[in-house]
């Protein structure tokens, strides 16, 4: 049994479908499709005058409010999901809005509403987390499972709400159901309701074919088991076609076929089952199609001789708008109620059965059964069943004014059952990602592998078909830079292909190996500045076709290494506001520093050593400051090379006096221009201390000396 999350129990009949899972597998939707492109405008625009019709009558709005609704509720639903899981206890479940198109979600704490409404959804803050739900849910199917069977019976169904926190029990609307109504177990420290139903939900096939749409299942000797309708279209792992309906429809069948009788396929995998047997209670029949006349489109016929397209798959949530179509009753909408239900459904055999589904409050009919729900062009579920009147009058409205209907979720069960192996066509999947999209990369006969390259990986799944892509460079990287200049060439193909390497003004030939993986070797180190390589390639498949690809341009760049500062050191604390910086790079490179991201204007050249010096002509004021340096050589500049200094205010609260030289103001410096006193920043109060002219003299030659060790700023500065 799947992993259930809301352990609800068996929904009530025809009268109330909820929310309450039990079994379900973990909500998300299981199939992605690209429906980034879609607009209301879009969608609306795809819509037959039918459905237009269907949707005026029944929702009391206009197509494109329609088709906005079905996409904010999409993009409700997903949010719905994500805060589920970060809010944890938190949670306690969520609804869509259709007036205000704004997803709802009920929380336990402050700190949660406020997280629901950074991601724009309103929160309702309640004193019940869905975990509670679902414990009374368990509580409650516990008591019902206790019961005598013949008690059992007068129960349609239980169900949660998120919209009001809230659980509810459908009861007979007999006198013994209204009996044992009353010696419910209370007290559970959440609202509990009941609901009274005339009649159980019933597995909608027709007695009679009505043409168009329908399909029935025939036994071995011919006779007609079922008369349903045919959901979505949806394709195996290797990209033959399937069609999905109702598990009740195909149950005992040994043909599906069309409404004129020609055959479709034989059914393959059929899940009519029992939540109370220990099963997971699902409702679903995936055909294998036999015919290759029959062409599965991701589309829904529009009743008018064209179609619908089915775009994408999303999974439903209380809120959401939805429309079905069915042999019978073509097109009708309604409003999903319940998501996630445990609902006693009469099946055609006279068993019941109590399956998972979600309750939607359109109108249905006998004979669809299996048939389409979709979110605007957004496929949700495969109709399962309904309420009828005794005398079987079109719908029943057995709460209020609502119709009940109840669907299997393609999302959350279906898909999610089948992995890999079932796949609803829409328009927008691609899932090799090649831009083409997965229904235009199967066999025109649908019953069959398209695979023309004969690689053995079907065409929807291999990026090298319809056509060979191109092969990718993975390395040096598009648009990196490396001081490295004996680089080779790496990157991947189809396996086994020949890779054309176009560098430097030279084509290479390189073949890949069985991973995909291909090299051209380093020859030679590269001079500084820009490199191109343009790849493509060719193979030869298996079936001897041959394929080309096109081409495709990447660049790197070859630059110097980043220069070195080695005074003042990174993090250093100084009380000079016009250091010297020194530091070592490459030979003949010209190094350039910025302060705080500002051009000092000012340059350097490395000298044979290897070293260089550069003095700050403007005072740094108190404080952090960043000092980069970069090298150019060849004119082709390095990544730079930082540091970060904190300049210290002097003691007392004055600045660095810098001295006269010798002979007073406006004398030359003592050794032809070399300005060690200024650089040295020796201090007047430092000059009292020393006292006398030998001292001081004695001082200067040892500043002189060092600075001569470390490199004069006056002879590296460049013009």
């Amino acid at each position: 049994m799947k992993q259930a999350r809301l352990v609800a129990s068996v929904l009530a009949a025809g009268v109330l479908a909820a929310g309450s899972i039990f079994g379900a597998t973990p909500r998300g939707i299981a199939q992605q499709s690209d429906m980034s492109d879609l607009s209301a405008a879009d969608q609306a625009a795809n819509y037959p005058a039918s459905l237009e019709v269907a949707i005026e009558r029944d929702l009391a709005t206009d197509p494109i409010t329609y088709a906005s609704n079905s996409l904010a509720a999409a993009d409700a639903s997903a949010t719905a999901d994500a805060l589920r899981d970060q809010l944890a206890d938190n949670f306690g479940g969520a609804w869509f809005d259709p007036a205000a198109g704004r997803l709802n979600v009920a929380v336990t704490s402050q700190g949660a509403a406020d997280m629901v409404r950074q991601r724009g959804a309103e929160a309702h803050i309640r004193g019940v987390n869905e975990e509670r739900l679902i414990e009374v849910s368990a509580d409650l199917r516990a008591w019902i499972d206790g019961l005598p069977a013949e008690r059992r019976a007068l129960i349609y169904g239980l169900s949660t709400s998120a919209k009001t926190s809230s659980v509810t029990l459908a009861f007979s609307a007999t006198s013994a159901g209204r009996s044992l109504a009353a010696e419910l177990p209370g007290d559970h420290g959440v609202e509990l309701n009941t609901e009274f139903v005339l009649e159980p939900p019933q597995t909608q096939q027709a007695a009679d074919l009505l043409g168009g749409q329908g399909i029935s299942a025939a036994a071995e000797d011919g006779s007609e088991l079922a008369s349903c309708s045919l959901g979505f279209n949806a394709i195996d792992g290797q990209g033959r076609a399937l069609a999905l309906t109702s598990g009740h429809c195909a149950t005992d069948a040994a043909t599906i076929l069309a409404a004129d009788g020609t055959e479709i396929g034989v059914p393959e995998r059929v899940a009519w089952n029992s939540i109370a047997d220990g099963d997971d209670g699902d409702d679903y029949a995936s055909v294998r199609v036999q015919n290759p006349n029959l062409i599965a489109q991701p589309a829904v016929t529009d009743w008018q001789g064209g179609t619908l397209p089915v775009e994408g798959v999303v999974a439903p949530i209380e809120g959401m708008q939805v429309c079905h179509s069915g042999q019978t009753s073509q097109w009708e909408c309604g409003q999903i109620q319940q998501v996630d239900v445990e609902v006693r459904v009469n099946g055609p055999d006279g068993t019941v059965k109590s399956q998972r589904s979600f309750w939607y409050d359109a109108c249905t009919e006998r004979g669809d059964s299996g048939g389409a729900v979709l979110a605007g062009t957004l496929a949700v579920g495969l109709h399962s069943a309904g309420a009828l009147t005794p005398d079987d009058r079109r719908c029943l409205s057995t709460i209020g004014e609502q119709n009940i209907a109840f669907a299997e979720p393609l999302a959350t069960d279906v898909i999610g059952d089948f992995g890999d192996d079932l796949r609803v066509l829409t328009t927008t999947a691609d899932t090799d990602g090649d831009g083409v999209p997965d229904h235009e990369e199967l066999a025109a006969d649908r019953t069959t592998v398209h695979d023309a390259n004969g690689d053995g990986v079907p065409a929807f799944l291999d990026p090298d078909e319809p056509t060979l892509g191109v092969p990718v460079v993975t390395s040096p990287e598009d648009g990196s830079r490396h001081t490295e200049r004996s680089l080779p060439i790496v990157g991947t193909s189809k396996p086994g292909a020949t890779v054309t390497v176009t560098y430097r003004g030279q084509s290479h030939l390189v073949t890949a190996d069985d991973r995909g993986e291909w090299r051209l070797p380093a020859e030679e180190q590269l001079a500084l500045g820009h490199y191109e390589i343009t790849v493509s390639q060719s193979w030869t498949a298996t079936n001897g076709s041959q394929w080309q690809s096109g081409e495709t341009t990447s660049g790197f760049f070859i630059a110097p290494g980043p220069p070195a500062i080695t005074s003042p050191q990174d993090g250093a604390e100084i009380d000079e506001t016009a250091p010297m910086i020194f530091g070592t790079g490459e030979p003949g490179a010209v190094v350039e520093l910025t302060v705080d991201d500002v051009d000092l204007g000012t340059a350097s050249v490395v000298d044979d050593n290897g070293e260089w010096s550069i003095t700050l002509v403007e005072p740094l004021s108190h404080g952090s400051h960043t000092i980069a340096a970069v090298q150019l050589v060849e004119d082709v500049g390095s990544n730079p090379t930082s540091i970060t200094i904190t300049v210290l205010p002097s003691e007392g609260g004055h600045t660095t006096v810098i001295p006269e030289a010798p002979g007073g103001p406006g004398a030359n410096p003592p050794t032809g221009g070399d300005p060690d006193l200024a650089d040295t920043g020796v201090s007047v109060a430092l000059l009292a201390l020393l006292g006398t002219a030998g001292l001081v003299a004695g001082t200067l030659l040892m500043l002189r000396r060092r600075r001569e060790q470390l490199g004069v700023a006056g002879q590296t500065e460049a013009d």
